[in-house]
């Protein structure tokens, strides 16, 4: 089974966002065909990638409190928590 919903969550403005949706598009195109990618603009710690709801960093629902993440993830993040769903 595939991750089925990769979500971007960012405040506007997130300096982060282009960079991060670029990782999530080239994450998963060595993934596969099989994961839908949502953004969403709100009141979030920005930007957080969530895979089937969790944050990829920390493994947690995402956390409602607009703010600028320093802790971006990692292409290698992405694509553990990717096959963390997957299994």
């Amino acid at each position: 089974m595939t991750a089925r919903v990769v979500e971007i969550v960012h405040v506007r403005g997130c300096p982060n966002l282009d960079a991060v949706l670029a990782l999530v598009r080239s994450c998963l195109t060595s993934f596969g065909p099989d994961v839908d990618v949502v953004v969403h603009e709100g009141e979030f710690a920005s930007p957080t990638v969530l895979v089937d709801g969790r944050d990829v960093l920390t493994g947690r629902p995402p956390i409602s409190m607009p703010s600028c993440r320093l802790d971006v993830p990692t292409a290698s993040q992405i694509l553990a928590a990717l096959e963390r769903t997957a299994t």
